[in-house]
């Protein structure tokens, strides 16, 4: 039977993907010298597991490669046949780079081919921010469905929570007297707090005044119309002490869609919506650090911070009256 080796642009079966962290190859020996000799350089254990994870990949991809495979142009070809089968981003390339450099410093191999791996394209730009119009329809459009559903998009549109920071939150989290509402976030995870709007301390009242005492230990979305058929009788119920899945976020965006009669986009445009909203209202790039919960501010002017062409025409118009005024 003919392996990747033999033949570099033949994928590799599923028992070699699957079997890419305990499959012993030619390779595995040198991979653990290089994992230790990142290790003795101070590597992180993150680090180090990303190396991992790279590098046993690749070895699955061709288990019978020594390391004369990878001299060369014949090394480079096997590694580019691995790039254009597997999902290769910029860290797993430096990491290629990083063991054929290694492997040329200990003598394994004569000429290292890792300065020959292109580079993987650059990923596609931030989505751009969604216009007013659609939040205010997918906005009535939740209103008219439910009212965590409308509580939901509030917290969504205005705060620009992660998609599966909301599912964790119940309505108990609301404090309506100090109007601040606690939640987990996902990047890192750890408790957190934020005021909220007017509009979502009504959305919260009113689905108390729905729901009664008890809507407070609801979470805020939860599955409403589960299905079950057993014994052939078919029950609808709720689940209200049990948050939505991933899968059950994505239904629910999905329904909402096409209730606004939008076109598909992902949730997570809404939270660049709320990030460019807030900065522009404010122009405080801390205070947008500090609602996005991002760790380092460059991440909130990268892909958050978006200006439009409006606040454009207002910087030009507000710097000529300031010139002429001299």
């Amino acid at each position: 039977m003919a392996s990747t080796l033999d033949n570099p642009d033949r994928r590799p079966s599923a028992g070699q993907r699957g079997k890419k962290h305990t499959l012993v190859t030619p390779l595995t020996p040198l991979i653990a010298d290089f994992l230790a000799f990142k290790k003795q350089g101070g590597a992180s254990p993150a680090s180090e597991r990303s190396w991992r994870s790279t590098l046993y990949r690749f070895a699955a991809f061709a288990p019978q490669a020594l390391a004369a495979d990878l001299d060369g142009p014949a090394g480079l070809k096997l590694i580019l046949s691995f790039t254009r089968h597997t999902h290769v981003d910029a860290a797993m390339t430096s990491h290629l780079r990083s063991f054929t450099k290694f492997l040329r410093q200990t003598g394994e191999i004569e000429v290292d081919p890792g300065n020959d791996i292109p580079s993987p394209k650059r990923r596609p730009p931030r989505p751009e921010p969604i216009r007013d119009e659609a939040v205010d329809k997918l906005l009535g459009a939740a209103l008219a469905s439910h009212p965590l559903d409308y509580l939901a998009m509030l917290i969504y549109a205005q705060i620009g929570l992660r998609k599966m920071e909301v599912p964790s939150i119940r309505i108990r989290d609301f404090d309506l007297t100090g109007g601040q509402f606690t939640f987990t976030r996902s990047k890192p995870k750890r408790m957190d707090s934020l005021p909220f709007t007017e509009e979502i301390r009504l959305a919260v009242e009113a689905y108390v005044a729905f729901a009664g005492d008890e809507g407070r230990q609801h979470f805020v979305m939860h599955a409403r119309n589960r299905v079950s058929n057993l014994n052939g009788v078919k029950k609808v119920y709720a689940t209200p002490l049990k948050p939505l899945s991933a899968t059950g976020v994505q239904r629910w965006w999905r329904r909402l869609l096409d209730a606004a009669d939008l076109p598909d986009f992902r949730l997570h445009r809404l939270r660049h919506t709320a990030g460019s909203r807030f900065y522009a209202a404010t122009l405080d790039p801390a205070l947008t650090q500090r609602v996005m919960g991002h760790a380092d501010i460059r991440t909130t002017f990268s892909f958050y911070v978006q200006p439009d062409d409006a606040a454009l025409v207002s910087g030009f118009e507000k710097a000529s009256k300031e010139g002429l005024g001299r």
